[in-house]
């Protein structure tokens, strides 16, 4: 097969588009992630995956960076913690007070700043950097062109994060109890499209894994049933009855009154990085 003449943007495209999310950039996602900003201002900054992807970035001392959907500063802070002068990109303004808020809380403000700018509208005027990451955020229904945006605000090289296997929002037992086999056991089609995408076109990136291991969790009954279907939307009176049944089985409440699963997770996500 000559993966040159596959065309792995229409297939970004057609992933993308195949689930039921508001449009990349849209008045309605960035409405979405505005209302989020809060909660994820409360996140830690310190997490498994940001102490993995720390661990694993190619970074240089007094390396600059340029972090494409910041979000609340998540990656932003603790890059800037260990020196380094952050270029924060993101598309909602309330992510961005979050992120300046924070900057200043941690005694950080100085180093990173601040641009308001989605994957769908031009970047000219923002800052280069040496190394250009997206973490978790590559949010765009035009590969090419997203690809092309990070390399062109690298000196360096990029870096880009996407799901390879279960994830915080999707779960291979959730789908097998809904009659969904073949969502179970998907490969990781992100990973298999941006990686043929930029091997067909000449770059030849270093692919590592983030792994760690967990249960869902939530304060309430609610937020935990809330969280499995964000993932596993049912598409018919069987899925739903399905879907009711495991969670009447897994969902528990522990000592402390959380609600939680009843069963380890481990969540993966590749970590891709080329040089520009």
């Amino acid at each position: 097969m000559d993966i040159t003449t596959i065309d792995w943007a229409a297939a970004y495209r057609h992933r993308l588009h195949s689930n039921d999310k508001a449009l990349p950039g849209s008045d309605e996602s960035r409405e979405f992630w505005d209302a989020k900003a809060s909660s994820f201002a409360k996140k830690p900054q310190r997490s498994d995956y940001i102490y993995q992807l720390l661990e694993m970035l190619d970074l240089r001392e007094g390396e600059t960076v340029f972090d494409m959907g910041c979000g609340s500063g998540t990656l932003a802070i603790p890059l800037a913690r260990e020196g380094h002068t952050v270029v924060a990109v993101d598309f909602s303004s309330q992510m961005l007070e979050q992120l300046r808020e924070a900057a200043e809380e941690a005694g950080v403000g100085a180093r990173i700043e601040t641009f308001q700018r989605s994957w769908q509208e031009p970047w000219e005027g923002l800052p280069k950097a040496d190394v250009a990451i997206s973490s978790r955020s590559f949010v765009t229904d035009d590969l090419a062109d997203g690809i092309g945006k990070l390399e062109g605000q690298a000196r360096r090289s990029v870096v880009l994060t996407c799901g390879a296997g279960d994830l915080p929002y999707r779960d291979a037992r959730v789908f097998e109890a809904m009659g969904r086999a073949e969502e179970a056991n998907m490969p990781p089609d992100e990973l298999m499209i941006i990686a043929g995408y930029l091997w067909a076109h000449g770059r030849f990136p270093k692919i590592s894994y983030i792994e760690y291991p967990g249960v869902w969790q939530r304060p309430t009954r609610e937020a935990m049933e809330e969280t499995v279907r964000r993932g596993h939307t049912p598409r018919n009176a069987a899925e739903e009855a399905a879907l009711n049944a495991f969670l009447a089985e897994h969902m528990v409440q522990n000592e402390a009154g959380q609600w939680m699963m009843d069963y380890p997770r481990c969540d993966r996500w590749a970590v891709l990085q080329w040089d520009v």
